[in-house]
């Protein structure tokens, strides 16, 4: 199969690039013809997205939104599988080529501030549909920036990827939690598919870390986007509460980069002068490997997100290394994340540091507990395999080839 690919960026800057990466590896694996229309190329410090593949690439910024779109055009796909692009047009124009799908994996075209969530007069996710009515409430629900300006370009930014998602013949989304929120949007049942992230295959066959016992289970470890809706900042004040309530010492490990690292290092700063106990080392970003090792020597991941995160992948990641997860129960990680079973679930009627601390405390406590998360962890995160979701690929594609056809002999050229 011919199957071209659309994504913003050419590079693993983030957790959908770290996921097609994975993907177009195991596509060309199988000997699918892949190819890459894509925006950017950059930073130039992250590694290229297949880059050992040799796959055909056409970037709208360095060919021009109609040259690139034309090259996808010349080249024939049998399927197109866009993931984003910076232009609704191009977007849209691309829906044209072939029988095309659209993995939608966030909120860009669903929310004004892409966030899904406000922050007054508590912070909590948003469950309204998008439109007008946001309008007016955006500035006093905080639901994002205060400049108006901004706030009217996001609008009609979101607006048009709405629409430029609804003229693909099928949608696909990683969480039941995504594809319920594509439902509220009035998308039919029958055009949304639910295929999740798949684990890398090189973690399953990697042998998880039996060997040490961790009798005494200390070791924390955010990884993601240094931004406040990822919950950094309360996850630092559950630590130091964590350690105080353990009476013990908690180190937590800060991995990954962005806009609030310089307010989070200042927290960590505060919150270990008060709480001995606790150590917060800042680790910077992390290539798959590093990350893998890091997750090898960690006890605990902990995903403090505010807003309704669409999946939540590093707790699955973790959980091939026997590493439970800890997270708020916000958006898709209720999926996978079993209170009591693989970790354990904060309340998040508003999200804060006292409830993630029990939470976190719940996890590490009782020893025999832990163990029993660890196991079920590493079992949980077997489930979602490469190959799983390759099936759960194919059959919408299969689909979409056969709505083809029959929308050919009912209107023929």
């Amino acid at each position: 199969m011919r199957i071209a690919i659309l994504n913003s960026n050419a590079r693993v800057v983030g957790g959908i690039e770290s996921y097609l990466d994975r993907l177009l590896h195991a596509l060309s694996a199988r000997s699918d013809d892949i190819a890459l229309l894509f925006d950017y190329d950059q930073p130039y410090e992250r590694p290229e997205i297949a880059a050992e593949t040799g796959i055909p690439r056409w970037s709208t910024n360095a060919h021009g939104s109609s040259r690139a779109i034309d090259e996808v055009r010349r080249w024939r796909p049998d399927v197109i599988f866009a993931h984003g692009l910076a232009s609704s047009g191009d977007l849209a124009a691309a829906a044209e080529i072939a029988p095309a799908a659209y993995f939608v994996h966030d909120y860009r075209a669903t929310c004004i501030s892409g966030f899904k969530r406000f922050a007054a007069p508590v912070e909590q996710p948003c469950a309204r549909r998008f439109g007008p009515g946001c309008l007016p409430r955006f500035f006093p629900l905080r639901c994002g920036g205060l400049n108006p300006s901004t706030m009217l370009s996001d609008y009609r930014r979101a607006a048009a990827n709405l629409a430029a998602i609804r003229r693909y013949r099928a949608v696909l989304t990683a969480s039941r939690h995504m594809r319920a929120e594509l439902l509220n949007h009035g998308f039919a049942a029958e055009t949304v598919f639910y295929a999740s992230y798949p684990i890398a295959e090189r973690q399953i066959e990697r042998k998880a870390a039996c060997d040490n016992p961790r009798v005494v289970p200390s070791r924390l470890l955010f990884a993601g986007r240094m931004e406040r809706v990822k919950g950094g900042h309360l996850l630092i004040g559950a630590a130091a509460r964590a350690a105080a309530l353990l009476d013990r010492p908690l180190t937590l490990a800060m991995v990954g980069d962005g806009q609030d690292r310089p307010r989070l290092e200042f927290l960590a700063r505060s919150a270990m002068a008060r709480e001995s106990r606790l150590k917060i080392n800042f680790e910077g970003w992390l290539d798959s490997d590093a990350l893998a090792a890091r997750l090898r020597a960690t006890d605990l991941v902990v995903t403090p997100s505010i807003w309704p995160e669409p999946f939540g992948m590093i707790g699955l990641e973790a959980g091939i290394f026997e590493v439970p997860a800890c997270a708020f129960a916000v958006g898709g990680i209720p999926e996978w994340l079993d209170d009591g079973v693989n970790g354990h679930l904060a309340p998040a009627d508003p999200p804060g540091p006292e409830s993630l601390a029990k939470a976190i405390v719940k996890c590490l406590a009782d020893s025999e507990r832990y163990s029993r998360m660890r196991k079920a962890a590493r079992a949980i995160a077997l489930g979602y395999s490469m190959a799983a979701h390759l099936r759960a690929l194919d059959a919408v594609f299969a689909n979409l080839g056969d709505s083809a056809c029959r929308e050919s002999r009912i209107n023929p050229a």
